[in-house]
C-alpha cells in the first residue's frame, strides 16, 4: 500500500524532505512487517521469537552454551522483566537451565540443554530460510552495502538506547 505522502511534512511543518519521509515509513514497515514474519517462523517452531533469541544465543556462544541473563537481556532487547519470564519459559520447556555462577554465587547462569540445541537448531533453520526467501534476487553488492549500512545504524541506535553492542555489526 502507497500512501500519497506528497509534501506532508511540509503541511505539516516538519523540517523533512519527502524523500526522508518515505524513507521513515518505509523502514518502519519494513521492520513491522519482519518482526510479524519472523514471529510466524519461531511459532511455526513451537516458541516465541525472544525465546528464539535466546536459543540460538546460547548456542552461538559455543560450548558449554553458557551465557548470563544480563547479557541475554541485551542481545534480545527484552526488559528484566520480560527477559525473566521468558528463561522461566525456556527453563520450563526443557530447553535451558539456569543455575548458579560458581565464581559469583549471587548470579545465575543460563545454559542450553541438549533439546534447546536441537530447538536453536530448528529456528535457525526456519529463520536463515526466511531471509534466504527474503533476499533471493538482490544484487551481492547491494547486499554488502545494506549489510554495513544497517550494521553502522544498530550501533548508532544501540549507542542511543544503552544496548551493549551486539556481535551483528
Amino acid at each position: 500500500m502507497s500512501l500519497p505522502l506528497g509534501d506532508l511534512a511540509g503541511r505539516l511543518g516538519v523540517d523533512a524532505t519527502p524523500d526522508d519521509v518515505e524513507l521513515a515509513l518505509r523502514l518502519t514497515r519494513l521492520v513491522r512487517l519482519n518482526v510479524l514474519a519472523v514471529d510466524a517462523t519461531a511459532e511455526a517452531v513451537g516458541i516465541t521469537t525472544p525465546e528464539a533469541v535466546v536459543l540460538v544465543s546460547l548456542a552461538a556462544a559455543g560450548p558449554p552454551h553458557v551465557l548470563s541473563p544480563t547479557a541475554l537481556h541485551g542481545v534480545v532487547v527484552q526488559s528484566p522483566g520480560g527477559i525473566t519470564k521468558t528463561l522461566r519459559r525456556l527453563e520450563q520447556a526443557g530447553l535451558v537451565e539456569r543455575r548458579v555462577d560458581p565464581s559469583d554465587r549471587r548470579s545465575l547462569l543460563v545454559e542450553l540443554t541438549e533439546a534447546g540445541r536441537d530447538r536453536a537448531r530448528e529456528v535457525l533453520d526456519a529463520t536463515t530460510a526466511h531471509y534466504r526467501w527474503l533476499l533471493a534476487g538482490v544484487d551481492e553488492d547491494d547486499l554488502r552495502t545494506f549489510s554495513a549500512v544497517s550494521g553502522e545504524l544498530l550501533g548508532r541506535l544501540e549507542g542511543r538506547l544503552g544496548f551493549r553492542p551486539s556481535a551483528t555489526h
